[in-house]
């Protein structure tokens, strides 16, 4: 057992948290008249050395590398057979959210159990990838003559100078000695 518990225990975990952030959220759209509709996306995960697992709401995105090689989420869907390739790339609602923290009283994230050998983990929100492409997040990742915090700029950048009509958020993880 991990010291993070189980995976169970983790999914568990990630089931609650994301209903009590709902919760709040709801609760704070009720009691301030300005914030009626809000709502958000999420995409977030739990790593140990046992498991790694992705949690989503919305259409925010995570990505796992190993060797060059980028699994995203709707490659997972795709996988699976709930999605042909072609519907994950240009979906015409691509950008409808049929899940949204805030929305509805219970919401119902994705949940993602992933191999845990990779070299990192990247997760962001649709402001980066309604402007940037997979193959373009992919080539600047993978650029070695880059460190992290350059490639995350270098990212921001590209959407931006696209048209950056979204807020941009991401985080990226990657394993020592891989950049």
């Amino acid at each position: 057992m991990s010291s993070l518990g189980t995976k169970i225990d983790a999914i568990t975990w990630l089931k609650e948290i994301i209903e009590e952030v709902n919760t709040n959220i709801i609760r704070y759209a009720e009691e301030h008249v300005d914030a009626n509709g809000l709502g958000t996306t999420l995409v977030c995960a739990v790593l140990s050395k046992d498991y790694l697992i992705f949690a989503n709401v919305g259409d925010s995105s995570g990505f796992v590398f190993k060797s060059g090689k980028d699994h995203t989420l709707v490659n997972v869907l795709v996988e699976s057979g709930e999605l042909r390739p072609e519907e994950a790339e240009n979906h015409p609602q691509k950008n409808v959210l049929m899940k949204a923290l805030g929305a509805a009283e219970n919401v119902d994230a994705d949940i993602f159990d992933v191999e845990t050998s990779v070299d990192g983990i990247f997760l962001c929100s649709d402001g980066l990838t309604n402007m940037v492409t997979k193959e373009q997040i992919e080539r600047v990742l993978n650029d070695n003559t880059l460190d992290i915090e350059e490639k995350v700029d270098k990212l921001i950048l590209k959407s931006n100078l696209r048209g950056g009509n979204d807020n941009i958020s991401i985080a990226y993880l990657s394993r020592e000695g891989v950049v």
